[in-house]
């Protein structure tokens, strides 16, 4: 076999036949574009329900100290 077919062969089973990525482009990436854009119409829907910001925990810093607490 001559090099050239020995290295490709190589990159193909290195990255498992590039299913990975096929799997991350066609499936995940637009699953995530659609729960986004559905976080997006439900944020706007229920700040025009409440009629300003309904989110106050996306302000709120992480609880830290509480971690810290259960030690």
């Amino acid at each position: 076999m001559s090099p050239r077919w020995e290295d490709w062969w190589y990159r193909l089973a290195l990255e498992r036949g590039y299913l990975d990525a096929v799997l991350q482009e066609c499936l995940v990436h637009p699953l995530q574009r659609l729960f986004r854009r559905c976080d997006a119409w439900e944020r706007g829907w229920t700040d025009w329900l409440s009629g300003g910001a309904s989110r106050e925990s996306d302000q709120a810093p992480p609880g830290v100290e509480i971690l810290e607490d259960l030690r």
